[in-house]
């Protein structure tokens, strides 16, 4: 088990000698991502989640959960965690100890130093790898939460909406939409969104309501509200945008409506924001009600 090193690991780092870190180019795109000559593009993300939270994100980022499949990722990674310990993309989730990559390179291909002790599969709980600080590998359970980078390759495509598939121009508003019809909770659709350097759809502008409206009517009819950007932040007294505005001004200025005796907080759990068909606001769960959702990136220069 990896923390029966952390100590000697720590101390180890204290006494680092300084050196050439892995080359880093000046690129960085608008979502965080860095370029690294001959590896591709690299997103560090510091607040620690689960393995699980960790390969969701980086799936909806358009990336991976970085592995060390090779020298030049496995430098990459090092020095990157060079004094936390981070996820990496290999794990063992499909067959017990029959470890692979995201995208399917087996344990046995890549150039990997195990710390001491391990792999040891403690407690026959331990099916998801970390590297510790020195660039060391341990077995570890997927429940425990650390820091992770995402990874996409040097050919990734993108497109005038950004790099996450799916998005159309709106040329009424000149912002991008996307509608997700794998539906969600408000939570993880609003997490789902802010992975594709989006977020949930706000109708904060004249005409907007229309362009979600028409949006939704593509769709079947089976998707009966839509979530939306917006939630209660006072005993339902003072609905706010994910954006910052008040749902009460953008009301009063006719830019959009509540659906008739909306918000009603049903079932005194209605703290979401989502949208009728009919382009109106309506009163959500935030955590117990799955819909399909619509994602927004605003152009910044209109």
């Amino acid at each position: 088990m990896y923390k029966l090193f952390l100590f000697s690991l720590f101390t180890s780092v204290i006494k680092f000698e300084a050196k050439a870190f892995t080359e880093i180019s000046k690129e960085t795109d608008k979502f965080g991502y860095k370029s690294y000559p001959g590896v591709g593009w690299v997103h560090y993300n510091p607040v620690p989640v689960q393995w699980a939270e960790a390969r969701l994100r980086c799936f909806y980022e358009g990336a991976q959960l970085m592995s060390p499949v090779n020298d030049k990722m496995q430098k990459v990674m090092s020095d990157i965690g060079e004094t936390s310990v981070m996820w990496t993309g290999v794990h063992a989730t499909y067959s017990k100890g029959n470890y692979f990559s995201i995208d399917g390179v087996p344990l046995s291909a890549m150039p990997i130093t195990w710390a001491k002790d391990e792999p040891n599969n403690e407690n026959n709980n331990e099916d998801c790898m970390i590297m510790l600080p020195g660039g060391n590998m341990a077995d570890c359970s997927c429940n425990e939460t650390f820091a992770f980078s995402c990874y996409k390759p040097n050919n990734f495509k993108t497109h005038e909406c950004g790099a996450a598939p799916g998005y159309e121009l709106d040329n009424r508003t000149k912002n991008c939409y996307k509608f997700h019809t794998n539906t969600q909770t408000w939570v993880r659709a609003f997490m789902i969104c802010a992975a594709e350097g989006a977020h949930l759809a706000v109708i904060d502008s004249p005409g907007e309501q229309k362009v979600l409206q028409d949006l939704t009517n593509k769709y079947p009819v089976s998707y009966g509200y839509i979530h939306l950007g917006y939630r209660d932040w006072q005993d339902h007294s003072l609905w706010i945008t994910v954006n910052g505005k008040n749902i009460d001004d953008l009301v009063n200025e006719g830019i959009t409506t509540w659906e008739n005796t909306e918000p009603n907080n049903k079932n005194q759990n209605e703290y979401c924001g989502s949208m009728t068909r009919g382009g109106s606001l309506n009163d959500i769960s935030c955590q117990n009600e799955k819909q399909a959702f619509i994602c927004e990136i605003e152009n910044k220069q209109k």
